[in-house]
């Protein structure tokens, strides 16, 4: 209409980019196939005309922050080829980040309890970081802004990349990338699922340094029995008692267990992904771009 200002478009926070993705790259050699491999959505193309560029122009150049996401399944269940995480990833990818889904470890790939199946699966998202970090100029990665997510057991892996030390390769050991090189500078934790650790004592709470509580946000059901609220709650203060003045970040979703859908007031067809759209995401992505300084 005539009169009106023109709509503003930030990268990063509006969804502007047609996506591709790269299927099935290994990031860690493992001996279970399959396991050890990702799908990496990335901008390809304006997707509309906008104030300054045409549909099909391609992205401004230069690399880019990485968002990996880890799917649920309780370590026994589930592939990169979830429905939250295919459709969280393109989203994020139309923001202009590159975002990776991954395959990780589980109990019916050779682990034989649900702590070494969690431990093992720790240990893959971070080789994810640092097979990124090795291979930034590959895949145009700006390897100081790297945020990780997940949900359930995805969102244990997010929270502890930063809470521990667990790390082994099987083979691609990127020891420049190892140590604190392998923690991200943002995590966003969803409804973690965390039964099978002690949090309260050390690794994690010798890992809770100063600075990760401003760079820690969580989303959690408040009827959820597993995680509880309670129990995040209790996640969130450890990690803020190491963390002098600053403070996690949490949305709380009133009526939402173990995931965003909620009960009430709407109803079904309001499914997992889309309740997180709807009560988490947009607080989500303005973290990202505030913590990451994009």
């Amino acid at each position: 209409m005539v009169g009106l200002p023109a709509p503003t478009l930030t990268e990063y926070q509006d969804s502007l980019f047609a996506v591709g993705v790269t299927s099935d790259i290994t990031y860690n050699t493992n001996t279970i196939p399959g396991s050890n491999t990702l799908d990496l959505y990335q901008p390809t193309a304006y997707d509309f005309t906008g104030p300054t560029w045409t549909v099909g122009d391609v992205p401004p150049a230069g690399t880019r922050p990485l968002f990996i996401f880890a799917h649920s399944g309780g370590f026994g269940l589930g592939t990169k080829n979830n429905g939250e995480a295919e459709l969280i990833c393109k989203r994020m990818a139309s923001l202009g980040y590159n975002a990776a889904s991954l395959n990780y470890s589980l109990l019916n790939t050779g682990w034989n309890n649900e702590v070494n199946a969690a431990i093992a699966a720790i240990c893959d998202m971070r080789a994810a970081i640092r097979f990124f970090k090795e291979n930034a100029g590959t895949y145009n990665i700006n390897t100081a802004k790297i945020a990780v997510a997940g949900d359930s057991a995805g969102g244990n892996m997010a929270i502890c990349s930063a809470l521990t030390n667990y790390e082994f390769d099987n083979g691609n050991n990127y020891a420049a990338h190892s140590g604190a090189n392998s923690r991200p500078n943002v995590i966003v934790a969803c409804w973690p699922w965390m039964r099978m650790f002690n949090t309260s004592a050390a690794p994690f709470t010798t890992n809770a340094a100063a600075g990760l509580a401003d760079k820690t946000f969580f989303v959690q059901g408040v009827i959820d029995t597993d995680p509880t609220y309670a129990s995040t709650l209790a996640l969130k203060a450890m990690i803020e008692a190491q963390s002098a003045t600053d403070a996690c970040s949490i949305i709380a979703l009133a009526n939402a267990g173990h995931s965003a859908w909620l009960t009430t007031p709407l109803p079904p067809p309001l499914n997992e992904a889309q309740g997180f759209y709807n009560y988490g995401y947009t607080p989500m992505v303005a973290y990202l771009k505030t913590k990451l300084s994009l």
